[in-house]
């Protein structure tokens, strides 16, 4: 992942010094992820470079030049998870979340997407410690042993296919269960979630 400092020119009504916007860009997997940093600077500004926050690590230009700059680590906190990063949500008096998903392969395979709030493009592969809630389909049949507020499908699958995917900041899982999960097959459920933790890395 490669940060840079954007500046585009504006013209601000002051011939001698006009403004330069200065925004932070992170390009990541191919694409731009743009947060103005809200911070304008004058053309002297950017000839000492004195004036930008964070520090420009090489001399800039006006009029619209990208250079490589150090971003503060926060802003790229907020942005993107990293290896090593635990999500994790318990509900409240609306509950957490509502994952959807189907039932696969003779009843054994429950397919779930799992949206996230931030990027994933730092992130290889993820780890479901746990997966707690009700999972029932649209005519309201529960799946075998998944009524209960905290049924944990983790404990419950025979084994679990994990896979992240960067372009829509989803992590899918099929949870796998030998002796099959009952309802309908090829149906969809929806698993009304009240606590998960998942370990990213």
């Amino acid at each position: 992942m490669a940060s840079y400092i954007k500046t585009l020119k504006e013209d601000n009504g002051d011939i001698t010094y006009p403004q330069t916007l200065a925004s932070a860009v992170f390009t990541s997997g191919g694409s731009d992820v743009e947060t103005e940093m809200g911070k304008y600077v004058t053309a002297e500004d950017i000839a000492t470079t004195s004036a930008l926050t964070p520090p420009v690590q090489t001399n800039m230009i006006a009029d619209g030049a990208v250079t490589e700059a150090k971003i503060d680590s926060t802003l790229i906190d907020e942005l993107f998870y990293k290896p090593g990063d635990v999500i994790e949500s318990e509900r409240d008096a609306m509950g957490v979340a509502t994952f959807s998903g189907a039932l696969t392969g003779g009843n054994k395979n429950l397919y779930l997407a799992i949206p996230v709030a931030k990027s994933l493009a730092n992130i290889s592969t993820a780890t479901i410690n746990a997966m707690q809630g009700p999972v029932r389909g649209g005519a309201g049949n529960y799946l075998n042993d998944m009524n209960a507020d905290y049924s944990d499908l983790v404990p419950k699958c025979s084994s679990m296919t994990v896979t992240v995917d960067k372009g829509s900041n989803q992590i899918y899982v099929i949870f796998t269960r030998s002796s099959g999960w009952g309802g309908t097959n090829n149906a969809t459920y929806n698993m009304q979630v009240q606590y998960y933790k998942i370990t990213l890395s």
